[in-house]
């Protein structure tokens, strides 16, 4: 189903979890709002990287390397 997972057995620390908990949903939110405008055409295609950027400010390039982080302690054991 899905092409690329976390393994099993990578953990976030408590302030890791916290702060990915706190910007992941937010921006889960907004992917699924904005998904279903650029698929009937509500929001055109041509606001793509704009939404994108706003991805970005909303923190997804922390959740990003928060979860690589983990995956780097994770390649160390």
């Amino acid at each position: 189903v899905y092409d690329h997972v976390m393994p099993n057995g990578i953990a976030l620390t408590l302030e890791e979890s916290a702060a990915v908990a706190d910007k992941l949903s937010a921006i889960n939110t907004r992917v699924e709002e904005m998904s279903l405008k650029f698929f009937t055409g509500e929001e055109s295609l041509e606001n793509y990287d704009k939404f994108v950027a706003e991805l970005d400010s909303m923190g997804l390039q922390d959740v990003l390397d928060i979860h690589q982080a983990a995956y780097d302690r994770y390649l160390e054991r």
